[in-house]
């Protein structure tokens, strides 16, 4: 934890690596599971401290991933309705 409190207050950017490591400690006191409205929130707050909205090329990128990330999961909501065992899928 000592290592994490440290990262915390660097007053630099993270290397990867350190990152990886802040979050990995940091999942372990936040709650396991979220309801919409506070997922909501946590994305909400993270966007307005770490981004600058007129920096188009970060917005793009994180617009991308957010579309990405939700047909990827329809996508598998979706197959999981079309397929099921009778037809060999697991």
């Amino acid at each position: 934890m000592q290592e994490f409190a440290s990262l915390l207050f660097a007053g630099r950017p993270l290397s990867d690596d350190e990152f990886v490591t802040a979050m990995d400690e940091l999942s372990a006191v936040l709650p396991p599971v979220v309801t919409t409205p506070q997922l909501v929130a946590l994305m909400a707050a993270i966007l307005q401290t770490y981004t600058d909205p007129t920096d188009e090329e970060t917005m793009d990128r994180i617009v991308t991933a957010a579309i990405d990330t939700v047909m990827g999961h329809e996508l598998a909501v979706q197959l999981d309705l079309a397929v099921g065992p009778e037809d060999g899928v697991n």
